[in-house]
């Protein structure tokens, strides 16, 4: 397995207090390409981690992520953006931090049930991410935007893009009563 770096995202992962790290980029094994994150677990001795392909059919050479507390449990969890996923529409891939660092992961839509906006192709949903204790519960939850921009002139956008705010929850960042922004005013509302 060879991998090539595209981002990093540091964080704490597990519960000592030291900043981890994940390398985002593109992984090859057997001859394919797939989208891939590398968990390097920090503290005094650097140790090589947990190896997580995520997209096995279309590289995103513009992931992003962002580590958080989603699930309530003191451990960081990385939520990584999957722009090519579904023709396009994009998703948000979460891997659960852990004692020993990533454990199980799961995947967040646009077309999820309780976000309030309808998928289509090339809506890249994912593609900036953020997090942070937004209501001031104690709890992580994770911002996510749509829309593309023409790649001539980034001024001119192709469709409406939107802010979301997904809330974490002991469960993790939950699509359940996730808050909608229209970011361009150029488009009706």
């Amino acid at each position: 397995m060879t991998g090539t770096p595209a981002a990093m995202v540091a964080g704490k992962v597990n519960k000592d207090e030291a900043t981890d790290l994940y390398v985002l980029g593109q992984g090859y094994e057997n001859g394919r390409t797939s989208q891939a994150a590398w968990f390097v677990r920090g503290g005094s001795t650097i140790k090589r981690g947990k190896y997580t392909a995520y997209h096995a059919t279309q590289a995103d050479y513009g992931a992003t992520g962002v580590i958080a507390d989603f699930g309530e449990n003191g451990h960081g969890d990385l939520a990584v953006s999957d722009t090519p996923y579904d023709k396009g529409a994009g998703s948000v891939l979460v891997l659960r931090g852990g004692a020993s660092g990533p454990s199980t992961c799961y995947r967040l839509c646009q077309s999820a049930y309780g976000v309030a906006t309808a998928a289509t192709g090339n809506d890249r949903f994912g593609h900036a991410l953020s997090a942070g204790d937004t209501h001031h519960d104690g709890s992580s939850g994770c911002g996510t935007s749509t829309g593309t921009a023409t790649p001539t002139c980034w001024s001119r956008v192709t469709s409406p893009r939107t802010g979301l705010l997904l809330h974490g929850s002991a469960k993790g960042v939950t699509t359940s009563g996730a808050s909608k922004s229209d970011l361009d005013p150029a488009f009706p509302q």
